[in-house]
């Protein structure tokens, strides 16, 4: 009984870190559409579920800042196909927005 009740409290961290981290996947993923960044093989979408899936074990263990270093490092792997680098995030915004840099000319 106790693993059962643990393991469905675990349930709800995880659908609401899973929510918590598509978002702040959408928000990064638009806001490097935005800026410039071109991803040749990703859509706005995929690039939004590849980072959610990426933050969503960082969440509840991991800092703001170890957020953001897992993000850009991702970008930077995703990116290595095009010969022009994108923004990075710099910060999460209190309204759930990604700030990103302006991408190198």
């Amino acid at each position: 009984m106790l693993t059962m009740q643990s393991h469905e409290g675990r349930d709800t961290t995880d659908s609401v870190e899973g929510h918590q981290g598509l978002a702040m996947g959408e928000a990064v993923a638009l806001a490097f559409e935005e800026g410039g960044g071109v991803l040749n093989s990703l859509s706005r979408d995929a690039l939004a579920h590849d980072l959610a899936e990426i933050l969503k074990p960082l969440l509840s263990t991991c800092t703001n800042a170890e957020w953001i270093e897992a993000i850009n490092a991702r970008l930077d792997r995703l990116e290595s196909d095009t010969d022009t680098p994108g923004p990075r995030l710099v910060r999460f915004e209190a309204n759930g927005a990604a700030e990103m840099t302006t991408p190198l000319q």
